[in-house]
């Protein structure tokens, strides 16, 4: 069955641009993740620049590890070559995301949106 959205998901900027390999999901705070709560999918753009070809894999908070873990399967997003931007779309359900960037040089943009349950962002 097809999912009406009723407008096109705004996007926002996650952080300042990203210029190293980020957090280590094993000790990232809580703080660090997008919420995205009454969302049922997330949308990260990924827009790198400056010869970055970043890999960006996602985890999830978990409440009883009290710390971010990866999915089953991991949820990753590998760039198509320098400097091409690219977007991930998966289910987020009310989880709280850590997107976790690994870039050897150049700098990376993260505009994150999401739609489903009460609407877009």
């Amino acid at each position: 069955m097809p999912v009406k959205i009723g407008t096109a998901p705004k996007y926002f900027e996650h952080r300042d641009p990203i210029i190293s390999s980020t957090d280590d999901p094993a000790t990232a705070p809580q703080s660090h993740g997008i919420n995205f709560q009454e969302r049922r999918y997330g949308l990260i753009q990924v827009v790198p620049a400056g010869g970055a070809n970043p890999v960006i894999d996602l985890f999830f908070w978990s409440e009883g590890a009290d710390r971010f873990v990866s999915g089953s399967p991991l949820v990753t997003f590998a760039a198509l070559g320098a400097d091409v931007p690219g977007e991930i779309m998966f289910e987020a359900l009310g989880r709280i995301v850590l997107p976790v960037v690994t870039i050897a040089g150049g700098t990376v943009r993260l505009y994150v949106s999401s739609f489903g349950l009460s609407g877009s962002l």
